[in-house]
């Protein structure tokens, strides 16, 4: 073959070459491409005898290897033969460039891996839907807070009904207005968006908070997806719903917070972005996930801040982490002015002492609502002259603490000069909103704890003033009381022959209130001492108490007419003598509502649960109906008529005072004609 002949046919074998090149890069199957290149290399070169080696396979002959650089992917064997000296050339750029196509096949394989996994195990719900709505895929996430498998949504657009989408004021959401179809209608992102579902697998309302993303390929205005990205917020708005669970609940609310949400969605589209770096990609992707680590964590640290020094401690050690600035400082507004808050390299030189918030752009940050970024502080004209000689810091960054309002800042400073990206701008403002929830939340403790405080003060005075008079009037009433039941009796004493029947009857009335007045008065003045009274605890044997009540207030004639049981108990804690109180009181209960029974049945039971004790009396007395039941531990309180049952109704408050007292809780049970029975709970007093 002559030289002419042998360049056209070289020629040939390269665009042959870079054709196959060009389609081999169009293919993601590793194993595919090597298939296509082996059997279309041999078609090039038939004269040849081709083979393909893996990595581990000994090379026995002349061979070319197969490699990117950085990873071997096996060789391309010629077998006995040896081609020409330009083909060999050919070749071996072709196995070079065919190298680059496999690792670049394994690292979109690895990101794809990567992103799955981050996909699958979000706690935040993911959908993405195609440009008509259409829901394209959804993560497990999605499935558990919708309601609906992927197979149950798949092709369903936010415009069915059957979502029962509504607003956070309850109205209605229409599925033009939800976030979705808004941002694929604008192709403008829609954030911080809050609404409910009706989930059809726990048949219940679900609260969510939404951020909606249109997706545009290159070059398109016109969006060909949207990813939204959702949090499901039930527990916290019932929070929000339940003042008496403010606290606790509104430091959930910061794990779910809203920024830290877009953080997740930030990291989901960089994952989405172009593959035209992969090395690049995967060093920015361990970024972004050590980022999100750290916002979470700083997250949860100051839902447990509670002073200003926590959350600006906290707040500097995630700064740090994140993007590697030298100091953080939380400046707090005070009217017009604004004071530095926590330990900082700043601080020395401010001093903790105010500064006006005209005076320079950290005051003017809070005033602005805005986000200020100042590369060289030392530049800035309006820095005060006495900081300037001393600050040790090059770049600063204000970020306003609660932006719609702001109450304070927080100020990142960096020792070399640094320009924050926009991302990173929004790593800060992330930080400063989760600081903005700790700082609303040591306000609201701040004053429920002094609203408690207040409260419990002017209770305890209106409680010592009704007790005082409660006792005063008691003693007040006993001497009139005596002198009236004296005088009748003087009268029947002294003049019964003047007297006639009717007039000793009305003296003997006056007698029996008098002495029922009295009885009340001492039942008032035993309630009120009830709740003064200092306590002893000592373990009580309760069953020997019992015991001994009952047979201190019946005779022997009673006790043989009434069938009378009482169990084994075992001990209790509390003080011996207002337990014998309660004793006296349910006992002697027991034996008068009863007492109209031709047989009596009275019973005294016990139950452990964990460290504490149920104690119970029941009887086949006369029982009450149960729709009173709230009104019996009232004071005066009484189910029956004075002539039915004689009684003061304060003995049953008297026993709910000391089981409160010794931190127990009292009920009871009963039906009209049929006997009541009552449960109090004491702590357990040691082994029986």
């Amino acid at each position: 073959m002559n030289s002419d002949a042998a360049l056209r046919l070289a020629n040939l074998h390269a665009n042959d070459l870079f054709l196959l090149i060009c389609n081999l890069s169009q293919m993601s199957n590793n194993d595919k491409i090597l298939e296509i290149f082996l059997r279309s290399l041999q078609a090039v070169y038939p004269d040849l005898s081709l083979s393909y080696l893996s990595p581990e396979s000994v090379n026995s002959g002349s061979a070319l290897k197969i490699s990117s650089g950085e990873k071997d992917f096996g060789f391309l064997s010629f077998g006995s033969s040896e081609p020409g000296e330009s083909d060999l050339s050919l070749m071996q750029n072709a196995c070079g460039m065919l190298g680059l196509i496999l690792r670049k096949n394994e690292q979109s394989q690895e990101k794809q891996n990567s992103f799955r996994i981050l996909f699958e195990n979000m706690t935040q719900g993911v959908v993405y839907q195609d440009a008509k709505g259409n829901i394209t895929s959804a993560n497990p996430a999605a499935e558990r807070i919708l309601g609906l498998s992927l197979d149950q949504m798949r092709g369903r657009t936010s415009m069915n009904p059957e979502w029962k989408a509504i607003r956070e004021n309850g109205e209605n959401l229409s599925g033009e207005h939800h976030p979705a179809m808004v941002a694929l209608r604008t192709g403008k992102p829609v954030l911080n968006s809050v609404q409910g579902i009706y989930n059809p697998e726990i048949e219940s309302q679900v609260w969510m908070a939404v951020d909606s993303i249109p997706q545009f390929l290159s070059g398109s205005s016109e969006p060909y997806q949207v990813i939204s990205v959702f949090s499901d917020i039930t527990l916290q708005r019932g929070a929000q719903l339940a003042e008496s669970e403010a606290i606790s609940d509104s430091v959930k609310m910061l794990d779910e917070s809203i920024r830290t949400r877009k953080a997740l969605l930030s990291v989901v589209e960089d994952l989405q972005k172009t593959e035209a770096d992969l090395s690049d990609t995967k060093a920015n992707l361990e970024i972004l996930n050590s980022r999100l680590q750290e916002l979470v964590y700083a997250v949860k640290n100051l839902s447990a801040a509670r002073t200003m020094e926590e959350i600006q401690k906290v707040t500097a050690a995630s700064a740090k982490a994140l993007l590697y600035c030298d100091g953080v400082t939380l400046m707090l507004r005070e009217g017009d002015s604004y004071r530095a808050v926590g330990v900082d390299p700043i601080l020395p030189l401010c001093g903790g002492k105010p500064f006006p918030l005209e005076s320079w752009i950290n005051g003017q940050s809070i005033l602005n609502k805005q986000i200020a970024v100042v590369p060289d502080i030392l530049a800035d004209a309006k820095l005060p002259q006495d900081l300037a000689k001393d600050i040790p810091f090059k770049s600063l960054v204000l970020v306003p603490v609660n932006p719609d309002d702001p109450f304070a800042a927080l100020g990142y400073y960096w020792s070399k000069e640094f320009i924050p990206t926009a991302n990173e701008i929004q790593l800060l403002q992330t930080l400063a909103d989760a600081a903005a929830k700790a700082i609303q939340n040591i306000q609201l403790v701040d004053n429920l704890e002094k609203n408690v405080k207040l409260r419990t003060s002017e209770l305890e005075i209106v409680v010592k003033e009704l007790e005082s008079f409660s006792y005063s009037v008691s003693h007040d009433l006993r001497a009139p009381l005596r002198v009236i039941d004296g005088y009748v009796q003087i009268l029947l004493e002294d003049f019964s022959s003047k007297l006639d029947g009717e007039g000793k009857r009305v003296c003997g009335v006056i007698s029996d209130s008098a002495r029922k007045m009295g009885r009340l008065i001492d039942d008032l003045l035993a309630f009120s001492r009830s709740g003064k009274a200092s306590m002893e605890l000592s373990p009580i044997d309760m069953a020997a108490m019992a015991r001994s009540v009952f047979s201190e207030i019946t005779t022997e004639n009673l006790r043989n007419h009434i069938d009378f049981s009482l169990d084994k108990m075992p001990p209790a804690m509390g003080d011996p003598s207002l337990i014998k109180q309660v004793w006296l009181n349910l006992i002697g209960n027991a034996i008068k509502f009863s007492s109209k029974k031709d047989r009596p049945v009275i019973a005294i039971r016990s139950e452990r649960k964990g460290d504490e004790v149920i104690f119970s009396i029941s009887d086949n007395g006369a029982g009450f109906d149960m729709k009173y039941a709230e009104k019996l531990f009232g004071v005066f309180q009484r189910m029956h008529s004075q002539d039915e049952f004689e009684g003061t109704g304060i003995g049953l408050a008297i026993v709910q005072r000391i089981i409160a007292r010794h931190g127990g809780k009292i009920w009871a049970s009963a039906e009209p004609g049929k006997g009541a029975a009552f449960y109090f709970t004491l702590k357990h007093g040691g082994e029986a």
